[in-house]
């Protein structure tokens, strides 16, 4: 058996030629661990696209009737980065634009239905919207948000009121805000995040920072986060040299942390995603495992999925499965519901066309899966 301190020289030794300012964003694929090969086992799926080309990320809801709710966000919009509103009544088979185009600013945006039937978007910068009547018309206003505007999870508590957890910062903190008005208005305080943890050291002057919260909250209350560390460093495993110098996205990664006590205090955050693997989002599952979905910066880009068997202590990072590919790194924002047959259906923003045109060439899809037997 070769030690991972060989592995590591290996790597070194195939980085050595790669010019990699000569690559946007220094996505030139090879993030990771290059001693290794990977098995594929090919399964049938359904693929729809919701939009026009040139759509981006967007969000996922399922209705009390049972119709499907897309937002992907379109930068064609005047004003630039709106979210669309598409409705599917066949499961994602089908999609039609339910709205003329709102205005939700879009790009990394969280989306909730409530148990009313009210739909609640939150916006980049601080912006909240609200439908009333499935997402035909919406109401929206600037709202001074006391939390981070990439959060991912709207939680309805059995009270009414609404919670979501914040990440800012270097998540030396987090912000439990809750609504008591249906998210018109939030009110939000500090919680303590125990932070003694080698990957929040600061990587000579690189960013360190934490967003982009994806959370639930589990059968025994426990509360289960996952958030993307950008320039924070994985223990004990392959560190590109790359990764050093300057801020670069191939450094992010997802960690995990947990409260027991309703979001009051929060554990040592802990890696589980590899090097140019972030927006992870959680979902639990029928059968008691937890789907993690997430994007690939480096090779293959796309859409990935792995599981755990034990509510998010460890994670079978050894057998993701591939559910979307892209031509290059702009891919991203996967959301994942479980439908009541108990297949999948996965959102998720790719790149997928080669027009000279930038703005066109994304497209925004949802995947209709099978889960694999546990």
């Amino acid at each position: 058996m070769r030690t991972p301190e060989q592995e590591q020289a290996r790597n070194e030794a195939l980085w050595e030629y790669y010019d990699f300012d000569q690559y946007g964003g220094r996505f030139f694929g090879f993030t990771f661990n290059l001693q290794q090969i990977a098995t594929l086992s090919m399964k049938p799926a359904i693929r729809v696209q919701v939009g026009p080309a040139g759509c981006y990320k967007g969000c996922l809801v399922r209705m009390p009737n049972g119709d499907l709710i897309a937002t992907p966000m379109n930068p064609d919009i005047e004003g630039g980065r709106k979210s669309l509103v598409y409705r599917s009544t066949d499961q994602g088979l089908t999609w039609e634009q339910i709205a003329a185009p709102p205005d939700l600013p879009g790009k990394e945006h969280g989306l909730a239905v409530l148990s009313d039937g009210t739909l609640l978007h939150i916006g980049y910068g601080g912006w909240v919207s609200r439908s009333e009547d499935a997402g035909w018309t919406w109401e929206t206003r600037y709202t001074q948000l006391p939390f981070s505007p990439f959060t991912r999870n709207i939680e309805e508590r059995p009270d009414g009121s609404l919670l979501v957890v914040g990440v800012t910062g270097t998540a030396e903190r987090f912000i439990l805000c809750t609504s008591q008005d249906g998210g018109r208005t939030w009110e939000g305080k500090e919680v303590p995040v125990d932070t003694d943890y080698p990957t929040f050291t600061d990587w000579d002057g690189a960013r360190v920072n934490a967003e982009e919260p994806s959370w639930l909250t589990l059968p025994d209350g426990k509360i289960l986060l996952a958030f993307r560390g950008e320039q924070t460093r994985i223990i004990d495993d392959y560190t590109p040299p790359f990764l050093y110098d300057k801020y670069t996205e191939v450094g992010d990664h997802m960690l995990l942390t947990e409260s027991t006590d309703g979001g009051e205090t929060w554990s040592t955050p802990r890696s589980f995603t590899n090097y140019g693997e972030p927006h992870g989002y959680l979902t639990l599952l029928e059968d008691g495992r937890l789907l993690c979905t997430y994007a690939n910066y480096h090779l293959p880009y796309g859409i990935c999925a792995i599981f755990s068997d034990d509510l998010g202590n460890t994670w079978d990072t050894e057998h993701p499965i591939l559910l979307a590919l892209s031509s290059d790194i702009y891919v991203g924002w996967p959301v994942t519901l479980q439908l009541p047959d108990g297949s999948m259906i996965t959102s998720y923003a790719t790149t997928a066309f080669l027009q000279e045109d930038k703005d066109q060439r994304t497209a925004f899809q949802v995947v209709h899966w099978e889960l694999p037997p546990k």
